[in-house]
């Protein structure tokens, strides 16, 4: 390999710590991460299970077993966000080392790895049209990705050995990131003229490929097992219609979504077409290709069943745009440099385009940094702005949300379980307990599904409970029975009723009105009743408790937190 502008390792290994430094930048952001406490969370469970035991998310089936297995037992040893922030250092510094043997691949300059590492991620983040993602956050595909891109350079190189060993590894951390890649791979294999005798001596190493991502499979497999096939295609639906169609079904991505998505493929093609380019970026640009004919499988399978929901979430649920965000950006970034670097001669016009360029990137960059770093954590994000759209209220309910969680923390017993605001997706980050259910952390398995959406029907949040009232009282507590919840996080309507515009109705919305009985009049012996143990502006904590008659704990109105005991 010809490294035009390398002149010794030292030079190397400085590129390669700009490069890495580059996606740390691009990862930056408070833990936890969109999906940080989702995927962390979990890989704790997993290896302590009486951590949460009573949480039906943590408990369900673990699909990501090679995830769990080598990486969730740092969980265990130490804080989340410390091994949040670990490892995305981790991923982030593999993926500039698997890229930085990529670009060189196709342009031998090393400065020329960060300007398309920066364009990657650039057209990543603003082209992708079902919303794909490689940095912001460390889970199981954040391990995959730098797998993909080594076996991509391998099929630069023409190392067809290494490409199936590489791209079996990364299916074994993410079976959908590393087999799609697979997939794409292997067309660009047929579609590349090459002896037969060649052929059959990969296949040797793709059977060894495909012994890696055996493990990727293992949990998996597991998932429909003992599930009668109505059972499976409903928990199918509930998947794909009523949790990630944001992700799975191509008339959700939005007009602006396609279009972005579109403009890239387009520039792809005019930056590809009647050039002269080297071996290497020929096998990528068919891996590139591969992606799309993927992409256009899905687009096709979804037009011939979108009229029958049911098979068409049988079909719809394996991602089948994911690839194609990730794939056509990366080509466009190599064949860019290529054209602009690796081929052209001095001109004036030529000289332009890479100015074009290196701003572009630079600029994009930098705004994707920006946008990221909040001193919320997206993990939170979603549940403080389903509350409030004022972003002083937004950060007033992200350091009360961890109050609260914090006093919950210290003041119930490990294993208590917790009925709170469906939208927060953090309870067990911060507060460590069990949880009734919310919105983001839906189970993989069938069995899980069913459960998950039928808690979510149940629990109709967020609300605000006027305690003052028996018909809601009634409602909670009737919440709680089902579930037998300990505690639960409701939203202060005194303080929601001083808000001139919130986000939402500060009423309490139950899948069924409940009222206590004539006959069992609200704090009889022997009856549960509400009593308030901690509240703040926003947020106040209630357990049931048995014992005589006698009225429900006033709620509070002060500004300052209040606090009971457990």
């Amino acid at each position: 390999m010809d490294r035009s502008d390398s002149d010794g390792p030292v030079r190397a290994w400085l590129w390669l710590l700009a490069l890495g430094l580059m996606f740390c930048a691009l990862s930056i952001g408070l833990a936890p991460g969109v999906n940080e406490a989702h995927y962390l969370a979990k890989a704790r469970h997993f290896w302590q299970p009486d951590w949460c035991p009573r949480d039906i998310f943590l408990a369900s089936s673990h699909v990501h077993l090679v995830f769990y297995t080598l990486f969730g037992w740092s969980t265990c040893w130490l804080p989340l966000s410390w091994v949040a922030y670990l490892g995305r250092a981790f991923c982030c510094f593999h993926l500039a080392w698997a890229w930085r043997r990529l670009s060189l691949t196709v342009v031998p300059h090393e400065w020329l790895s960060v300007l398309t590492a920066a364009l990657a991620m650039v057209g990543i983040t603003y082209g992708n049209a079902a919303g794909e993602w490689i940095l912001g956050g460390v889970e199981a595909k954040s391990f995959a990705f730098p797998w993909v891109v080594l076996g991509l350079a391998a099929l630069a190189a023409g190392d067809w050995r290494r490409v199936w060993l590489w791209l079996g590894l990364a299916t074994a951390w993410h079976p959908l990131v590393g087999g799609w890649a697979w997939v794409s791979a292997l067309f660009a294999w047929l579609t590349t003229p090459q002896p037969f005798r060649h052929r059959m001596q990969h296949a040797t190493w793709m059977a060894l490929g495909a012994a890696c991502a055996i493990p990727g499979f293992v949990g998996v497999v597991g998932l429909n097992m003992e599930m009668p096939p109505e059972l499976r295609t409903r928990a199918a639906e509930i998947y794909v219609y009523e949790r990630l169609e944001h992700h799975l079904l191509p008339t959700s991505f939005g007009v602006a979504a396609w279009t972005r998505f579109a403009t890239l493929v387009a520039l792809w093609g005019i930056v590809s077409w009647r050039v002269v380019v080297p071996a290497s970026l020929q096998r990528l640009q068919r891996v590139v290709v591969g992606s799309l004919l993927i992409g256009g499988a899905g687009v096709l399978i979804y037009a011939a069943t979108f009229h029958d929901e049911r098979l068409c979430a049988r079909w719809m649920k394996y991602y089948w745009f994911r690839w194609s965000d990730v794939a056509v950006p990366w080509g466009l970034a190599l064949a860019l440099a290529y054209r602009l670097f690796g081929a052209a001669g001095r001109s004036p016009r030529t000289s332009i385009g890479r100015a074009v360029v290196v701003i572009a990137a630079v600029v994009g960059v930098g705004a994707i940094v920006l946008a990221r770093w909040t001193w919320i954590p997206e993990g939170d994000l979603q549940g403080v702005r389903s509350l409030f759209r004022d972003r002083e209220w937004q950060y007033a309910t992200y350091a009360q949300w961890k109050e609260t969680c914090q006093w919950i923390h210290h003041n119930t017993a490990p294993d208590a379980l917790v009925l709170t605001p469906r939208c927060q997706q953090s309870l067990h980050w911060y507060a460590e307990r069990s949880e009734v259910v919310n919105r983001k952390n839906i189970p993989q398995d069938p069995r899980g599904i069913l459960e998950w959406w039928s808690r979510i029907q149940l629990v109709q949040s967020p609300f605000a409970v006027p305690l003052d009232e028996p018909a809601t009282r009634a409602a909670l507590t009737a919440l709680a029975r089902e579930f037998s919840a300990d505690y639960a996080i409701v939203l202060n309507r005194d303080r929601l009723g001083m808000l001139s515009e919130p986000a939402i109705s500060p009423t309490f919305v139950g899948s069924q009105q409940v009222t206590s009985p004539p006959d069992s009049p609200e704090g009889a012996p022997g009856e549960s009743r509400i009593e308030v143990c901690f509240h703040n502006e926003i947020f106040v904590v209630i357990r049931w408790t048995t014992g005589t008659a006698g009225p429900v704990v006033d709620l509070p109105t002060g500004g300052a937190a209040q606090r009971g005991g457990p």
